[in-house]
């Protein structure tokens, strides 16, 4: 029996002293290894703070966007707020400071046609700025073509030159002239002001006290006048545009030694014309 436990002893002993040893290994090596692995995925990692988790978007508000400022441009020597006053508020032209024209003063043509074209887009006198652009650039095409033509046919500051070379520059300059006086109205126009007064020709105007009444049926009046006035200044220019045409016509086919009724009769017509003229200004 003694025999038996001794060598159950033997066996019992080692091999659980065997287990232990195994349990201690393999628990060491199993750290170990998860030691190894925190190494690896902590390289993996990018450094910094952890982030916080996802959430979910929320609902965002976008503010319209204003549309850019239309852009002016300014003339030299002008200040902005002077040209947003005028016509602008109403739809018309940036107006800048008064020019007046005076051709006695030396205004030419491109002082007209510089200051005329911002007034194109004039709700009320951009037709008459159109017709004074249109009529200038005409005359001068027309002066320029005429004085070949004439230079041409006579010799410079004889007689016969000078009959036909007197009234085209009268024709010119008178042209000149009521362009001039035109732009100096169409500048001076309150636009604005025209349009507040015609908006009330309707029903409400009769509507209105008789002292009102007839304070605007005078500027009424006053308004239909200076349209007239520009309605017969424009009508004589084209008159005498049309004299200039005729008289180029005459001046290609005439030589020195003709006696032109017909030329005698444009240039009369023409005098009468410039003379005319005057009566507008």
């Amino acid at each position: 029996m003694g025999y038996l436990l001794a060598l159950l002893a033997l066996i019992v002993i080692p091999t659980t002293v065997s287990l232990g040893i195994t349990y201690f290994a393999c628990r060491a090596v199993w750290r170990a290894g998860k030691h190894l692995l925190n190494g690896i995925r902590g390289n993996r990692e990018l450094p910094g703070t952890t982030q916080q988790p996802t959430r979910a978007a929320q609902d965002v508000v976008v503010e319209p966007v204003a549309p850019p400022a239309p852009k002016t441009t300014v003339r030299s020597g002008q200040t902005q707020s002077s040209q947003t006053q005028g016509g602008q508020a109403q739809g018309g032209p940036v107006r800048g400071d008064y020019v007046r024209l005076d051709v006695d003063d030396g205004t030419t043509a491109n002082d007209i046609i510089k200051v005329m074209q911002p007034y194109q887009s004039d709700p009320v006198m951009g037709g008459y700025a159109r017709g004074i652009l249109d009529t200038v650039n005409s005359c001068e095409l027309r002066r320029r073509t005429l004085y070949v033509e004439l230079d041409g046919t006579f010799q410079r500051n004889t007689m016969s030159w000078d009959k036909f070379a007197t009234p085209i520059q009268a024709a010119v300059n008178s042209i000149l002239d009521n362009a001039a006086h035109m732009a100096n109205t169409i500048q001076s126009f309150d636009t604005a002001s025209y349009l507040r007064l015609k908006s009330t020709m309707g029903t409400e105007w009769r509507k209105l006290d008789s002292n009102h009444n007839e304070t605007r049926e005078l500027r009424w009046k006053l308004h239909k006048q200076t349209f007239d006035t520009l309605d017969a200044m424009q009508e004589t220019n084209e008159s005498l545009l049309l004299e200039l045409d005729k008289l180029a016509a005459e001046l290609a086919n005439i030589t020195v030694a003709d006696n032109n009724d017909t030329s005698d009769y444009i240039l009369e017509e023409i005098r009468r014309l410039v003379d005319e003229a005057k009566y507008y200004r």
